[in-house]
């Protein structure tokens, strides 16, 4: 039997300890009551403190709401919900970490298949589950782990149901980025968002002038000679084929304009950032 109680004094039990509803500004303490078979729970306001710490002042423990258990079966009823709550609370972590990876849209025939999952034998119900997600959203229900050279390391059912869906592209979670060589370099984006700019500059090794395509990805900048705006466009269009990218033109310009027509005329969807 659980009965729920308010107290109309302040109550200090043996022990309480601050847990977060917002503000780390509730605390949870439990105590033996002597001569009955029940145990007491109770929530009480208190002002802010770090979770997980023993409250400071229990003078400051403002009026509980008390739960009254008088057996080990009325605390497990109370522990199922504690164990939901908790999965729930990770499950929602864990998805909130997830979405800060770097994200990308790629064409599914560009993912590579190990053997160990072509050898595999899929679980049919996780198939029919991610068919139905899928029939009922037009959409996956997650992205496909991939590696920086888009090698499946997870989601094998998902990159079946998109095949068999004739999906064109896929969403893939690429933990360490995507490779890919452009040029005379290989670079590492970590997002979809890329900016470019298009014009002279100087060689560090000879001070030969030359003209480069710039491309900002991720914080970082890099150089690529190209000697005209054709073959910058040709460059920008290996980064498309592979990743759906929101291109931006870092700066108005005469070359960044040749730029932007450059790659319009190849079909890249293109903005002055």
């Amino acid at each position: 039997m659980i009965k729920q109680l308010i107290q109309t004094e302040t109550k200090v039990l043996s022990s309480n300890t601050v847990i977060d509803c917002g503000n780390g500004d509730v605390a949870i303490g439990m105590a033996d009551v002597k001569g009955t078979p029940n145990v007491l729970i109770t929530f009480s306001d208190i002002p802010q403190q770090e979770v997980g710490s023993n409250v400071k002042n229990k003078n400051v423990i403002g009026m509980p709401v008390v739960i009254s258990f008088d057996s080990v079966e009325s605390i497990k009823v109370l522990n199922k919900f504690v164990q939901a709550a908790m999965n729930k609370l990770k499950k929602k972590e864990e998805v909130a970490k997830r979405a800060a990876l770097p994200h990308f849209v790629v064409k599914t025939e560009s993912i590579m298949i190990p053997s160990s999952f072509k050898c595999t034998n899929p679980n049919a119900e996780k198939i029919m589950k991610c068919q139905q997600y899928f029939n009922e959203n037009e959409k996956l229900d997650e992205a496909i782990d991939v590696t920086s050279t888009l090698t499946l390391t997870d989601g094998y059912v998902r990159y079946l149901v998109a095949k068999y869906n004739k999906l064109e592209k896929v969403e893939v979670v690429a933990v360490n980025g995507i490779d890919i060589k452009v040029g005379n370099q290989v670079i590492k984006f970590t997002s979809d968002d890329i900016r470019l700019s298009y014009g002279l500059g100087k060689d560090d090794e000879t001070g030969e002038k030359k003209f480069y395509l710039s491309i900002i990805n991720g914080g970082k900048r890099y150089e690529i000679p190209a000697e005209d705006n054709v073959e910058a466009a040709t460059m920008v269009k290996k980064i498309t084929n592979v990743f759906d990218a929101k291109i931006g033109i870092a700066a108005v310009s005469t070359m960044n304009f040749g730029l932007k027509e450059r790659l319009e005329e190849a079909g890249i969807t293109v903005a002055y950032a």
